[in-house]
């Protein structure tokens, strides 16, 4: 989330905004915001939306799976994998 974020305060800088002027666009106190770019606080997937939205900005999740899965999961995809269906 670290690149997230770092993403997020540069593109803020560019524009230029204030932490204040994001605070105020998403509905959440400045020091919020701060504790955020401080690694303080981490933000909530709606409130990293919403920041990203405030800066102009797609926030875009993408989930890539490896071939196999992990060691500890392989048994449970198994029993499972006829019951789960994914529309891409």
């Amino acid at each position: 989330m670290g690149d997230v974020i770092d993403a997020l305060i540069e593109r803020r800088k560019q524009l230029p905004a204030t932490q204040r002027a994001v605070a105020t666009a998403i509905g959440r106190a400045p020091s919020l915001i701060s504790m955020w770019e401080c690694r303080r606080r981490r933000p909530a997937a709606d409130d990293l939306g919403a920041w990203a939205v405030a800066l102009g900005c797609k926030l875009t999740i993408q989930i890539n799976p490896a071939a196999d899965p992990p060691p500890v999961l392989a048994s449970a995809a198994s029993s499972t994998e006829e019951q789960l269906t994914l529309n891409q």
